[in-house]
């Protein structure tokens, strides 16, 4: 019997923590994102439910990354 893949997985997080953590990267490997990920937000909000039909959104606010990974790792093994 042939499992299916497990449905892609989005980290989402409430807006007001995504613009934080936006406006607090300062890894230099970012800085070309820095203005065009603020621009994006509303394109991405307005994305939502489509992703939501279409993928495994799975919400961090307020979730230590442990368990985020236990969450999209549960997410893989129920498909």
């Amino acid at each position: 019997m042939r499992r299916r893949p497990p449905p892609p997985a989005v980290l989402h997080t409430d807006r007001d923590t995504l613009v934080d953590r936006i406006e607090n990267d300062t890894k230099p490997e970012s800085a070309g994102a820095r203005q065009w990920r603020p621009d994006h937000l509303s394109d991405y909000e307005l994305a939502l439910p489509w992703l939501r039909r279409e993928t495994q959104v799975v919400d961090t606010t307020g979730v230590l990354p442990i368990g985020v990974a236990a969450t999209v790792l549960r997410a893989a093994h129920t498909g």
